[in-house]
């Protein structure tokens, strides 16, 4: 066996190119074809791909992979990827910022808009949609010091009212579905509705939008984070009467997945195929996640067992990507001539967003424990998410120097950076509002309702919320807002060209564009008109 070629084999495997006097100009083009190690440009080879490659090398075998020269390594260094991810963590956390002020201003304004909810949802709006439209877009590069002076204008209102002092002594009324729950759910499809306009314009970041090989950007979070909100309220399916409640919603979210392949092909809108393939679209995956994810979980016999069951489809999963099934899904060079070749990015990553389903479904059931917690009961949920976030960094540290993060392939880094966003939305929302806002200025359901009936006005209970009315109103019909969004994105795409806007027009039509999808969800909430 050459020594000089096994050199080369160890070279490769570390990230570099060993070079020898004593090797041929055809041994170094059959290293350079098959053990990855271009000078100019350097490919994504699994490490099971990599250990194969250079065992032929080294062994003088002949070809084990056709390389794909677009499946290239981003040249930017760990750090600043690293970087990118708190970046990122950091655009999200302004909504939740927004949020807040928004609930301590009409909090303060309540004797005025107790009776004026259509007053509230406006002030709601300016206060929530403006800071989110701008993060994303002009003011991106300063979402990091808007978040520091946030946090410290929080620690000094935690110091000024003396909120620890009253915090041990007081009951959080939790419930069946905790208002964090809410909050993620809505801040979620808020932001998602948001960047799928604001994409079209040429102030949003560029490294926001999707990747198509490895890398992560905050266009990419959003089905993952779609597919964590879904999975945090459903239940584990334990009787087979459930199932009535599990073909509704899938069906209908099949059928819109059906409908615009169907029309995109009507219409011969040609739509990026890299990032779920020629047929396969967001609707498909949402929507086979949940149904194979659910009969999954019956395999468990106890809500403590989905975490094992989770993370156990999801090892299987990442070996299958190690061992080839990567390379298959992002070498461009294989054709779409067949269904399994032409949606292969959809449907490789399907037990990936399966087994995050999973996890959420866990992550889920952790906080329904009672519906009224003492301080004690919170505490042991803030430290198991302190844990989480901790276990979750770490694992994403580790994936961004190992295996890297793929949407497209929703590989083990995917998930557990998903995840770590969660964990670190989930921790934030219940310190600052369960534990900081319903300590300095509590609202209940019961006393607004105690207070109206000695006023003008009596209304339901589902209009006095301690979450903003204009978050409920999202959430309480998340997909028919995310439909609402794509067809009014559509128009704007047509007739107002975003891609030629400047920055004031740009933030003009997002507004509008928000406060037309906001005000149909805040009038199907105020009757209660739930459609999905």
């Amino acid at each position: 066996m050459d020594v000089d070629k096994v050199n080369n084999s160890i070279g490769l495997f570390y990230g570099r190119k060993t070079v020898s006097s004593s090797s041929t100009e055809g041994d170094s083009n059959a290293f350079n074809t098959y053990c990855n190690a271009y000078e100019s440009e350097q490919h994504c080879l699994s490490i099971l791909a990599q250990l194969l490659a250079c065992r032929q090398v080294a062994s003088g075998g002949g070809r084990c992979y056709k390389v794909d020269t677009e499946m290239l390594l981003d040249h930017t260094s760990k750090q600043a990827v690293l970087i990118k991810l708190c970046h990122i963590f950091c655009t999200v956390v302004v909504t939740l910022i927004a949020a807040a002020m928004s609930r301590i201003i009409t909090q303060k304004m309540s004797s005025m808009l107790r009776c004026r909810h259509w007053l509230k949802f406006f002030i709601e709006f300016i206060l929530i949609t403006l800071p989110s439209v701008i993060s994303v877009n002009i003011a991106n590069a300063y979402v990091e010091y808007f978040g520091c002076l946030a946090v410290v204008l929080f620690c000094a209102l935690i110091w000024w009212k003396k909120c620890d002092q009253y915090v041990m002594g007081r009951e959080f009324e939790f419930g069946r579905r905790p208002q964090v729950f809410t909050l993620l759910r809505a801040t979620i499809s808020y932001l998602t509705v948001l960047c799928i306009l604001a994409i079209d314009f040429e102030n949003f970041p560029k490294f926001f939008r999707k990747t198509h090989r490895y890398g992560a950007s905050l266009m990419d979070t959003g089905i993952g984070l779609f597919v964590f909100s879904m999975g945090i309220v459903s239940q584990r399916l334990q009787k087979s009467s459930q199932l009535n409640r599990l073909l509704l919603p899938v069906g209908c979210i099949l059928t819109l997945g059906l409908l615009r392949t169907t029309v995109l092909a009507f219409i011969d809108y040609r739509q990026d195929e890299r990032e779920y393939g020629v047929h396969w679209n967001a609707f498909f995956t949402l929507g086979f996640t949940k149904l194979i994810g659910t009969f999954l979980s019956a395999v468990a016999k106890s809500d403590g067992q989905l975490l094992a069951l989770g993370l156990f489809v999801l090892g299987i999963h990442e070996v299958a990507l190690q061992s080839g099934l990567q390379l298959f899904v992002m070498d461009s060079n294989i054709s779409r001539d067949t269904f399994a070749t032409a949606n292969r990015e959809g449907l490789c990553s399907l037990p990936g967003f399966v087994a995050l389903y999973i996890v959420s479904v866990h992550f889920g059931k952790h906080f329904q424990i009672r519906e009224t917690l003492t301080f004690s009961d919170l505490k042991k949920i803030l430290k198991s998410l302190i844990i989480g976030i901790c276990v979750t960094s770490f694992l994403v540290v580790l994936s961004v120097t190992s295996v890297g993060i793929a949407r497209v392939t929703c590989n083990v880094g995917y998930v557990v950076w998903i995840l770590n966003i969660a964990a670190g939305m989930s921790f934030l929302y219940i310190v600052v509002f369960d534990l900081a806002l319903d300590t300095l200025w509590p609202s209940s359901p019961k006393m607004a309702e105690h207070s109206d009936r000695d006023s003008c006005c009596i209304l339901s209970n589902h209009m006095h919320t301690r979450v903003p009315l204009i978050m409920q109103a999202v959430n309480y019909n998340g997909l028919t807002f995310f439909l609402i969004a794509n067809l009014l994105t559509g128009a704007v795409n047509i007739y107002l060209k975003p891609e030629e806007r400047n920055d004031a027009e740009s933030i003009f039509i997002l507004m509008v564009y928000m406060f037309l999808t906001t005000t149909a969800m805040f009038i199907l909430y105020k009757f209660k008109i739930r459609i999905a």
